[in-house]
């Protein structure tokens, strides 16, 4: 969220004997998580992000490493290839230069340097975004930070609050005394005199004056001003949540407020709430497309599930279903409590609880369902006693 965005990229990790063919049954699919300062988009439509350049950067032996990772169509072909740069390790801004070419196995020894794909139907990665607009570059795909149209307020917080705390620095306790109460000790590193008050001094002191202003030890301490600065602060709060696209009083600089329940958000009308779909909606089309691919892939190596080929699997059809568990934003018993209700007045099936409130895949429900009905008829049923119990048994 505070990036923009990122990737999920998929490929198949397989194991190679000491001739370098692969071995049949190691293949695992695995899936890369990229941050968005970790790709750059290269070709895209209104729908998703088609073509890209992955970053990925290391460090060995007194070098910065950086793989470029490219992914792009040619024709009905999807071609992954890799370039691979090295920079020597200097000052802390020399891990960001790519500096010259080198060839992928002095890092990479498995690594082939471009790898085409034939039968695809998408791009072996997805990316998702924030759900809000791009007012930065209007033309790109890229989601900007929920921060970017913030920044100004979240600098004007810091500046509150660095007073706030400069406050307690500047309001010590301070007081006033006269010069005849100072006293003098030798600085043993310079030679000279300096002058101070000891403050832990208890015992009487006799001063050589009669005018009894002058021997008036005064306090001088400011008021501190807590409650100014926590109104400015959470006035900056205030203007934050509504930048980011929370509702107002989430975020408060108030030991009394305290948080909020889930009931309370949701039944707010909350725009946090409203907020977190949204950009849930990004989320779930971009795990859509990474299990689409994770199915692609296993297809592609020919990989089996309990016994049956994915590809066999996947031609009967398959559907992604996506359940987000929104702990304090969605009060769970709340919607338990709804279905519940729906379902014995007759207005859900059991079947559509199971599976919209309780997050069960319709495979899952049907096997629960399968499995109540089960034991209500076992427990149901009249036993025979006698037949457990043969006579004479025990």
């Amino acid at each position: 969220m505070a990036l923009g965005g990122g990737t999920l990229k998929t490929w198949c990790d397989v194991k190679r004997d000491e001739n370098g063919a692969d071995i049949k049954g190691s293949e695992k699919i695995k899936v890369g998580y990229g941050m968005a300062n970790q790709f750059v988009p290269l070709a895209w439509n209104n729908a998703e992000v088609t073509e890209g350049v992955f970053i990925s950067r290391e460090a060995k032996a007194g070098y910065y490493y950086t793989r470029l990772e490219f992914h792009h169509w040619d024709g009905s072909e999807y071609v992954i290839s890799n370039e691979l740069y090295r920079h020597k390790i200097g000052n802390s801004e020399s891990q960001d230069i790519f500096g010259e070419r080198v060839p992928l196995n002095e890092l990479y020894v498995n690594l082939s340097g471009e790898a085409k794909v034939s039968g695809l139907q998408r791009s072996l990665f997805s990316y998702y975004r924030t759900n809000i607009a791009n007012n930065l570059d209007d033309n790109s795909p890229l989601g900007v930070s929920i921060y970017a149209n913030a920044l100004s307020t979240l600098k004007a917080l810091d500046v509150c609050f660095d007073s706030f705390v400069r406050e307690f620095t500047l309001g010590k306790k301070r007081i006033i005394v006269p010069s005849s109460a100072i006293r003098y000790v030798n600085n043993p590193d310079t030679g000279q005199r300096c002058r101070y008050f000891d403050a832990d001094d208890e015992v009487y002191e006799a001063m050589d004056t009669d005018d009894l202003e002058s021997l008036q030890i005064k306090d001088n301490t400011v008021e501190l001003r807590v409650e100014e600065h926590e109104a400015a602060i959470n006035a900056f709060l205030g203007i934050l949540s509504f930048q980011l696209g929370l509702s107002p009083g989430t975020l408060t600089f108030d030991k009394v407020e305290g948080l909020k329940t889930a009931t309370e958000v949701i039944s707010e009308k909350s725009k946090t709430y409203k907020t977190v779909k949204q950009h849930q909606s990004s989320v779930e089309e971009a795990v859509k497309k990474l299990v689409r691919n994770i199915i692609d892939v296993a297809i592609l190596y020919g990989i089996e599930y309990e016994g049956e080929s994915v590809e066999s699997l996947a031609a009967g059809g398959y559907d992604i279903a996506i359940f987000f568990d929104d702990a304090i934003i969605q009060d769970r018993q709340t919607n338990i409590n709804e279905g519940v209700l729906l379902v014995s007045n007759s207005l859900m099936s059991k079947k559509k609880f199971m599976t919209d409130k309780l997050g069960y895949t319709p495979e899952e429900a049907d096997a629960e369902l399968g499995q109540i009905a089960a034991e209500s008829n076992i427990t149901g049923a009249t036993i025979d006693f006698s037949t457990l119990f043969p006579k004479g048994g025990s």
